[in-house]
């Protein structure tokens, strides 16, 4: 793993952690992180020294559901995005507010999808079904 994907894996678990990620960690178990976890601590430390161990389970964007869809767009000021589903990368139009992005990336995030492109690199693995019980 190159230091730019350390560091974009590390971004992306940091700005999970409000949302019970659950990742595998380098003996195979899985384990949610949350703020103030043990695993967390140990995680980003050894992370420091081995490149390779954790990886988040994350959801492709395609296995978003219609009625996702229709609540990710129904959130405030978000009327005028559209859904891209690319190659594991969610693309915004640039001429939305910030507050909407805001609101988007927080959506993708607590509802752990992996709208940076995280599985196509192999620094996620693609979460099980029902993984997650995504409250609303």
């Amino acid at each position: 793993m190159t230091e730019e994907e350390r560091k974009l894996l590390v971004t992306d678990l940091c700005a999970r952690l409000p949302y019970g990620v659950k990742v595998c960690d380098d003996i195979g178990r899985t384990c949610e992180l949350t703020i103030g976890n043990d695993d967390l601590i140990r995680m980003y430390y050894k992370m420091a020294m081995d490149w390779a161990y954790c990886k988040p389970y994350l959801r492709p964007l395609s296995d978003a559901t219609e009625a996702e869809k229709g609540e990710l767009l129904s959130l405030n000021n978000c009327e005028s995005l559209e859904w891209f589903d690319k190659d594991e990368i969610c693309f915004y139009s640039m001429f939305v507010p910030y507050e909407t992005l805001s609101v988007v990336t927080e959506w993708f995030n607590a509802h752990h999808f992996d709208w940076r492109g995280l599985i196509g690199k192999g620094l996620a693995f693609v979460a099980p079904k029902d993984m997650y019980k995504i409250e609303k």
